[in-house]
């Protein structure tokens, strides 16, 4: 079969049963590609068989690179992705797959432009607080990766489904920290459950079993002690 079909009969291939989400990214897809990050809880794949090899895909005169690609659970959200399809899972709302064919079409058609990525910033209670308000419980930081990465850079540990997390984290480039601007990742888990260990913990509820309870206060103060002993930070 031809390697390259019309955008109408991919999205026709692309089959939903077993997947919990799918979205493109849409820098990728402003570069010329086209690329169906997917999650499942099994095997399962939204391309199947034959349409496994289209490698190309055809709209309104241009040509664009197809495939998809598995994504884990902790990278489940649609920030600047184009929803394509989502069961409802791990705090997405849910999105038929004639919604998303059309969210392709209206991205292509209208040649928008990607969301481009915050320049916000925000002291860290302000962003603790948005996140407890929407149920995230524990919250910490990752010492490995934050020790291992830019020394400027910290990564947020957070119980909450990424559907609803990472939108939250993504509207800020920056925390602040005493006055001191921090870039901030986030890794958003509510599958495996609280796990304390290498992590300097933020916030934590007194709901939470094997855990003792962290204020913001007292996370803020060990936060600070992490930074000044461990990343030399004064």
């Amino acid at each position: 079969m031809a390697d390259r079909i019309p955008l109408e009969k991919f999205t026709k291939k692309i089959d939903t049963e077993g997947i919990s989400l799918i979205a493109i990214p849409e820098k990728k897809l402003t570069d010329g590609k086209m690329p169906l990050l997917y999650h499942t809880w099994g095997d399962t794949r939204p391309l199947k068989e034959d349409a496994a090899e289209v490698s190309r895909v055809s709209y309104q005169g241009k040509t664009y690179l197809a495939g998809d690609v598995g994504i884990g659970h902790t990278d489940v959200h649609f920030v600047r992705r184009i929803p394509v399809f989502s069961a409802g899972v791990l705090g997405t709302p849910e999105v038929p797959l004639k919604d998303g064919v059309e969210n392709i079409r209206a991205f292509l058609t209208e040649e928008r432009e990607p969301t481009p990525d915050s320049t916000e910033t925000t002291p860290l209670e302000s962003l603790l607080d948005e996140l407890i308000e929407a149920g995230a419980d524990p919250i910490g930081i990752d010492k490995q990766m934050s020790q291992w990465g830019d020394e400027n850079r910290l990564m947020l540990r957070i119980s909450l489904e990424p559907g609803i997390g990472v939108p939250i984290v993504e509207q800020y480039s920056d925390i602040v920290v005493d006055d001191q601007s921090y870039k901030i990742d986030c890794i958003c888990d509510a599958v495996n459950g609280p796990a304390p260990f290498g992590r300097v913990t933020l916030y934590a509820s007194d709901n939470i079993g094997g855990m003792e309870p962290v204020s913001i206060e007292t996370g803020q103060e060990d936060l600070r002690e992490f930074l000044r002993t461990e990343l030399g930070h004064e």
